[in-house]
């Protein structure tokens, strides 16, 4: 494993990823100007990272399946959040780095915690004014459920001036004070204040702007964004393929299951556009 992290640089976009510490992005820059963040040194708390063999919240603490639970470690407050990835070591699979297309691919295992023998891969690529990121679950025995992501810490404040977001159609998924979902949709819902909330938007894009300066659109493979604002400098923005403790059968339906030939896989362009 390389000692420090890796550099990839196209165009006006470069970011440096962090191997060690769940093949997170500890840096994005367009023009120059850092877009991520963090609130501590805490793995849940900076950086870019991926999330799985979950993502969010995950209520109880423990994954259900033929009618047996496994309680997961708890590494964030009172949750055990995000999956057991965002902190463990990745090794190189692939690295390229030309004039105008740079990539790496990494992979890891799901880790002794998790029942299920399974390992997840992640690829970042630039080319242009596009970073892609590409992330595949796979199971190397048994089925299990699962729900993958990217969770993005955005800076709100750039010198292209303050963030804002937005995704059309989107619909929130109505919670309770557990984070447990109701199962109904809010069909005008807030979209800035505190937010810790699951958003399903009809064509899988959302849109940050920072003023007029630059925009970053956000498009992925599935149809589901979780929007952190909370906290007031910065904001997240997650795609994910499913909604909040989507690993249990819930408000919207059967969680998705990943078996041997049958990988979950989540494609996501990060588009950006000066002016």
């Amino acid at each position: 494993m390389p000692a420090g992290p890796i550099a990839l640089h196209c165009g006006e976009l470069s970011i440096s990823i962090d191997l060690a510490h769940g093949a997170r992005a500890v840096s994005l820059r367009c023009d120059g100007e850092e877009l991520l963040g963090g609130n501590s040194a805490d793995p849940v708390e900076h950086g870019m990272y991926p999330m799985g063999p979950w993502a969010g919240r995950l209520l109880g603490n423990e994954v259900h399946a033929d009618e047996q639970s496994w309680p997961m470690p708890v590494n964030y407050g009172p949750w055990a959040l995000h999956g057991t990835v965002l902190d463990r070591p990745w090794e190189v699979v692939g690295l390229m780095q030309e004039s105008d297309h740079a990539w790496l691919a990494a992979r890891t295992e799901l880790g002794e915690h998790w029942p299920w023998r399974g390992s997840m891969e992640l690829t970042w690529s630039l080319h242009r004014s596009i970073l892609r990121t590409s992330l595949i679950l796979r199971a190397h025995g048994s089925e299990f459920p699962a729900v993958i992501g990217m969770h993005p810490w955005l800076r709100k404040t750039t010198r292209f001036g303050e963030a804002q977001w937005q995704a059309r159609g989107a619909v929130m998924a109505e919670r309770r004070p557990d984070f447990s979902l109701t199962g109904e949709l809010v069909t005008d819902p807030p979209i800035h204040g505190t937010l810790d909330d699951a958003f399903l938007v009809p064509d899988a894009r959302a849109q940050v702007s920072w003023g007029h300066g630059l925009s970053l659109e956000i498009h992925q493979s599935h149809q589901w964004f979780v929007v952190y604002d909370a906290h007031p400098q910065l904001l997240c923005i997650e795609p994910q393929t499913g909604p909040t403790d989507g690993l249990h059968d819930g408000a919207f339906g059967s969680p998705v299951l990943v078996s041997p030939g049958k990988p979950l896989t989540q494609h996501t362009a990060w588009t950006f556009r000066r002016g």
